[in-house]
């Protein structure tokens, strides 16, 4: 009977040992997961965009070709090639008052729908004037 606790006792701790293994083998090959989807999100934006292959040369990318003056429909080009995005939010129809800019804009709040590309480049808030012309943008958690 002594011998039958002991084998219980070696083989419980035979499991608990295996199942700590399994766990922290799945955490590990989860994370190196994420960063090789990551890379390849980065490779291809920077691949249609024509830059280094990193979120920063993507967002000074972007900063640089969102124009004030830029059309809305031109706008939308340019995160096209980013990838797939959806709009959050947007004004009411007849805008809101803006007292930075001191006029009425037209808001658009776009995020990618890609996970990655949406934690590398954040929710992007635009400005547009009653003429569909951009005033402004910049991501939401830097603006």
């Amino acid at each position: 009977m002594k011998n039958f606790k002991i084998f219980f006792f070696v083989l419980s701790l035979e499991l608990i040992t295996v199942a700590i293994l399994v766990l922290i083998a799945d955490l590990y090959v989860s994370s190196v997961s994420d960063n090789f989807t990551d890379g390849i999100v980065v490779e291809n934006i920077a691949g249609r965009l024509q830059v280094t292959p990193s979120w920063d040369a993507i967002r000074t990318n972007l900063f640089d070709q969102f124009k004030p003056g830029l059309t809305r429909v031109e706008v939308h080009k340019i995160l096209d090639k980013v990838g797939p995005w959806t709009i959050d939010s947007v004004n009411p129809i007849d805008g809101s008052w803006d007292p930075n800019l001191n006029q009425i804009v037209f808001r658009e709040l776009i995020r990618f729908k890609d996970q990655n590309t949406n934690a590398g480049l954040s929710i992007w808030d635009f400005l547009y004037d009653k003429n569909d012309k951009l005033l402004d943008q910049g991501p939401v958690d830097l603006y």
